[in-house]
């Protein structure tokens, strides 16, 4: 007997079909079914594809044309499925999408890009090659201004610093006008317009960024935009976006990333100090010699008696004798490479090239760094206050460094900015030092040992001003693990009370255990 032929269904490759059985397996909630669904999805994509099927493609691609939100939709989610087949299958689906629908497929680049660009970091090397391949695709498809927007909102939506470096990467081929970097396409460069503006800004902040392989894809990327797209873009944002200090702190960033770029921008960023607006010089109470905590034994608390110093090179800092054997005393001598230095350079360079000196692992390069600081801030207290804020957190970690010669011209540095007559002001040294007395650490003696040096020649009225910004971490300070901190919190407490007087400290301190509250009124009254 004939044996009955079967009912003819609907062609695999048709489009509406694929996307009603996807669909079908999504109300259901069949996500073991979502693999099939993805993989028709794909074949009827991939028959749509004028570029491998000719003129056969034409049906099926007026259907993709059709219903590329419902695609998208259901690709967008395949994309982000756990189920590596699912997954593949969907960013195929969106890399032919793209060639198909071009136009249609433009409002949906911004979710599509994201959705790849995470894929991109997958722990499945085949899955970061399709990733790879379909970002290549939108290169390839969509000019460099076209793909501006959704690149920008990849960027700002990248869930790790890994996703980011991808984005700036890819970009970076994108804006040159080199498509997806396939070699085969070729655009004119990007444009300027408010979202390349946006782009640029986002990206100098990354710059400075902690994280280096991207701090490093971000100076690449402004790099490529300053020589191919527009080489007055970049340094009229950076002058745009940020106050004075913050383009010194640009510019030191960059220099350390790409060189290139640095030399590029020196002449265009404002690196020109602004003017300072003069304020009344507050007097101060006379004084001799620098105040010395001497170490005093107090009954109620055993710390001061019996406790070691839990680190030794902070040890070294503690005590008054140990501070003027580190003293450094500043050479004038025309060979002195900060001395020799041309007195035309201004401020803000010096500031930057002490800074990059201070960062080098080399010893000799870290003194001078030291050096090139302390003078800076006894030659114009004022224009070197601003960049205060950016010198603090070296200098202190200068002065907790192992090696002798550092620490000892950090000392000097550190005297040279807070414990000279006509330095720097109380209330400006309070505010640079404020974050870097939150930390929990030992590391907490240096910024300690700043305020000390600050206490010892501020006056009363100064004080007054600047103690309410600080004195809180101070005071934490002294319940901490660490008896070094411990101690040196007390006798900056004590140097407190001994000018502002116990009434005046009082609120501050009444949390303290009563023990520490006598320790701060002993070293009150020998101070």
């Amino acid at each position: 007997d004939d044996v009955p032929a079967p009912v003819p269904s609907r062609p695999t490759r048709d489009v509406f079909a694929a996307i009603e059985f996807a669909e079908h397996i999504e109300r259901a909630g069949n996500r073991a079914g979502r693999v099939e669904a993805s993989a028709r999805l794909r074949d009827a994509l991939d028959a749509s594809d004028a570029r491998i099927h000719g003129s056969q493609a034409a049906r099926f691609e007026a259907q993709a044309t059709k219903r590329v939100a419902k695609i998208v939709k259901l690709l967008l989610a395949y994309a982000a499925d756990a189920n590596e087949l699912v997954c593949d299958a969907a960013l195929e689906s969106m890399s032919t999408l793209a060639y198909v629908a071009r136009d249609e497929f433009r409002p949906s680049l911004p979710s599509a890009c994201s959705s790849a660009f995470e894929r991109l970091v997958d722990a499945r090397e085949a899955t970061r090659a399709l990733a790879a391949e379909c970002l290549a695709s939108f290169g390839d498809v969509y000019e460099p201004n076209a793909l501006a927007p959704a690149l920008l909102c990849a960027l700002k939506g990248a869930s790790t610093a890994r996703v980011k470096t991808g984005v700036l990467e890819f970009a970076l081929y994108v804006f040159c006008g080199r498509g997806g970097g396939s070699g085969d396409v070729a655009f004119n460069p990007a444009t300027v317009t408010t979202t390349i503006e946006a782009w640029i800004d986002m990206v100098c902040d990354m710059v400075s960024d902690i994280e280096e392989t991207m701090a490093k894809a971000a100076a690449a990327n402004l790099a490529a935009i300053h020589s191919h797209v527009d080489g007055a873009v970049v340094p009229r944002r950076v002058n745009a976006l940020y106050e004075y200090s913050e383009r010194v702190r640009f510019m030191d960033a960059v220099e350390r990333r790409a060189p290139k770029l640095a030399q590029a921008l020196q002449s265009l960023v404002d690196l020109q100090q602004p003017p300072i607006r003069a304020e009344p010089k507050v007097a101060r109470t006379p004084h001799g010699a620098p105040k010395s905590f001497n170490r005093v034994a107090v009954d109620v608390d055993d710390d001061f008696e019996r406790d070691g110093f839990e680190n030794q090179n902070v040890a070294s800092f503690m005590n008054g004798a140990s501070y003027e054997s580190m003293y450094v005393e500043a050479t004038t001598t025309s060979t002195s490479p900060v001395v020799a230095e041309s007195q035309n350079v201004g401020i803000g360079q010096r500031i930057v090239r002490a800074l990059e000196d201070m960062r080098d692992d080399d010893e000799s390069r870290v003194v001078r760094g030291l050096l090139a600081v302390a003078r800076a801030a006894s030659s114009d207290v004022e224009a070197f206050t601003p960049y205060l804020a950016l010198v603090a957190p070296r200098a202190c970690a200068a002065l907790n460094d192992s090696r002798p010669i550092v620490a000892a011209h950090a000392v000097y540095a550190m005297r040279s900015i807070f414990e000279r007559d006509g330095g720097m002001r109380a209330d400006d040294a309070a505010v640079a030092l404020a974050p870097l007395l939150d930390d929990a650490s030992v590391a907490v003696v240096a910024p300690l040992t700043c305020v000390r040096m600050m206490v010892s020649r501020a006056s009363t009225r100064e004080l007054e001003c600047a103690l309410p910004k600080i004195i809180r971490a101070i005071v934490a300070a002294c319940e901490s693990d660490h008896v070094a901190v411990r101690q040196l919190a007390v006798r900056v407490l004590g140097a407190c009370q001994s000018t502002l007087g116990r009434a005046w400290m009082a609120p501050y301190v009444k949390a303290l255990p009563p023990s520490r509250q006598t320790m701060i009124t002993h070293v009150a009254a020998a101070a």
